[in-house]
């Protein structure tokens, strides 16, 4: 096993007898099916339904885990100071994170890892190490973070940044294809606009990969004007150069409003943009 630090991603451990029930009345999945040793995939929204912040729940003996990303630490765990009140619930302070590629199920599970449910290859768990070590670990490992990243647009899994946290319903962030939503599971917040877009709504925006040729990278949160519509980038990333010559291209996820077919490319001043389904 070759562990790497995480540098963009952080967790928040929750410690008491009502941690479980109170991110089970939180979050969008349902916990009760969240199998041992599993890192379940989650939207913590607003009373309007717009996800605040992604996150995958690692549920302990002892406590919950909450990986979240490390720029959008301050707000949710002040946020979740304000949700805990009345209830015997620890909000400790955020620690640092390790990812693994390549992993042996039963290995990884001995090892105390917990393998992403929407991919079965890569595990994660808290580093064990503090903020300033895992920083110092991560100056030398950009190329697994940066790995990593890949492989969590390739899944179709969005990690906000304060740019985009609280614009989008969890359906526009692909949450429902990876089983990160639970319309059965009972009341948590925003909750009834999020089931009236699943039972009677239409789903206007949504999730795509794109690339796209450009000077520099696009920056999560940049709108994008197109024909029909308009896509917000949400992650970004230059595609590694090769022999036919992609030096200046990148490519991550948006969310796309309008129509647009399953594959469809449009200019600008800066590039051409490629968009295709998750």
């Amino acid at each position: 096993m070759n562990p790497f630090p995480l540098s963009h991603l952080r967790a928040i451990r929750l410690t008491g007898s009502d941690a479980r029930q109170f991110i089970q009345s939180q979050v969008t999945a349902d916990l009760r099916e969240t199998e041992s040793h599993e890192a379940c995939p989650a939207a913590w929204c607003d009373a309007k339904g717009r996800v605040i912040t992604t996150l995958l729940v690692l549920i302990r003996e002892t406590s919950i885990d909450l990986v979240i990303p490390a720029s959008l630490v301050e707000p949710v765990v002040s946020r979740l100071n304000m949700f805990r009140i009345g209830r015997e619930v620890e909000v400790q302070p955020p620690e640092a994170v390790e990812g693994l590629m390549g992993c042996d199920l039963e290995a990884c599970q001995q090892a105390g890892w917990s393998v992403l449910a929407f991919d079965r290859t890569r595990a994660i768990r808290l580093s064990g190490q503090t903020l300033g070590q895992a920083e110092s670990m991560a100056e030398r490992s950009d190329q697994s973070d940066y790995a990593w990243r890949q492989a969590d647009d390739v899944c179709g899994w969005v990690w906000l940044t304060p740019n985009t946290s609280g614009q989008f319903l969890p359906q526009m962030l692909g949450l429902e294809a990876l089983n990160g939503i639970s319309y059965r599971k009972g009341c948590y917040p925003g909750q009834e606009i999020i089931a009236r877009l699943h039972y009677r709504g239409r789903l206007t925006k949504r999730l795509m990969r794109y690339q796209y040729s450009t000077e520099q990278t696009p920056e999560p949160g940049t709108q994008i004007e197109l024909s029909s519509g308009k896509a917000t980038v949400l992650t970004g990333g230059r595609i590694e150069p090769t022999e036919s010559g992609n030096a200046d291209a990148y490519q991550g996820l948006a969310v796309v409003s309008g129509g647009i077919d399953h594959q469809a490319s449009f200019d600008d001043q800066q590039g051409q943009i490629v968009f295709k389904e998750t």
